[in-house]
């Protein structure tokens, strides 16, 4: 079908492993390559809050699944405040490496959660 094309057409495989491993699976795992915090500040929360948290992770590779599998809609799939270009008249999205079929939520969920961390890290 058209839908099964343009996902092939328009998915970057190699992007999209990358966004699993660093928004999915890094997160939560002990001295994964991609995931680093604040230490000794953070070091209680993360092995305590995080990384032993098994519902936490259950509901993550829920999301995980998603991502792999719902392949709702032509997503950005790297949306942050760094690729939104504004001004008066006129918004552009750059960096469109990233793009894929995805869940439709995938876009909003990134954009949003990068202005709570700009927020919180203020």
């Amino acid at each position: 079908s058209e839908v099964r094309l343009n996902i092939s057409k328009y998915t970057n495989v190699s992007m999209c492993g990358l966004t699993e491993q660093v928004i999915f699976t890094d997160p939560y795992q002990k001295d994964a390559q991609y995931n680093h915090w604040t230490s000794p500040q953070l070091d209680d929360i993360i092995h305590n809050d995080i990384m032993n948290n098994t519902i936490l992770k259950i509901s993550i590779n829920k999301l995980k699944e998603k991502f792999i599998n719902q392949g709702q809609a032509l997503l950005h799939g790297d949306l942050h405040t760094g690729s939104v270009m504004a001004s008066e008249g006129t918004t552009y999205v750059i960096d469109p490496e990233f793009a894929f079929y995805g869940p439709i939520g995938f876009d909003i969920a990134a954009i949003l959660s990068n202005l709570l961390l700009n927020y919180f890290a203020q």
